[in-house]
């Protein structure tokens, strides 16, 4: 009753093997300065993985809209409008089916103008700030509210300062 699954992947697997045999051919046809792009391409999606990923760090690593998600910002990472400085909050909203675009930000925990302190971040040393929140009772949505992503960014009390990507773009989960 499963031969079909069975044959499937092992068409899957022949499919692989023949694309990744073609691809080696084409690397060690173009002799050393095949291997030679072949390793600088994999060192440049290395380091922009790891760059791109210290702004902030959360877990658990996915979570769901009725999971606790603690969040630690890097303030001297991304745009480092923020660092050293002694206190920081988060500003952030959700993207849902109802939002326009990236930046139409709905269940915004607090408005831009009044920061209070369910939104300041705890302070670890080194630059690193920390929160902790159960995100569904936090942002205040109901159960049939379907999330794509929380986004962020950080910011002094004033919010003179706001802290990015290092692209300036707001930052997502």
């Amino acid at each position: 009753q499963l031969e079909w699954l069975f044959r499937l992947s092992m068409w899957s697997v022949d499919r692989l093997a023949l694309l990744g045999n073609n691809g080696l051919r084409v690397v060690e046809g173009a002799g050393y300065m095949g291997w030679f792009l072949v390793l600088l391409l994999a060192a440049f999606l290395l380091i922009h993985g790891w760059v791109s990923a210290q702004v902030i760090s959360w877990t658990p690593a996915y979570p769901n809209i009725d999971a606790s998600l603690t969040i630690i910002f890097n303030a001297s990472q991304g745009n480092a409008a923020l660092n050293n400085q002694a206190s920081v909050w988060i500003h952030s909203g959700v993207l849902s089916p109802k939002s326009v675009n990236s930046n139409d930000w709905l269940f915004r925990k607090r408005p831009w103008a009044s920061p209070d302190s369910s939104t300041i971040m705890q302070p670890l040393g080194n630059n690193l700030f920390r929160i902790k929140f159960k995100i569904r009772t936090w942002y205040g949505f109901g159960p049939n509210e379907n999330v794509y992503a929380l986004s962020m960014v950080f910011r002094n009390f004033s919010g003179s300062l706001v802290g990015k990507n290092a692209d300036g773009s707001d930052i997502l989960i």
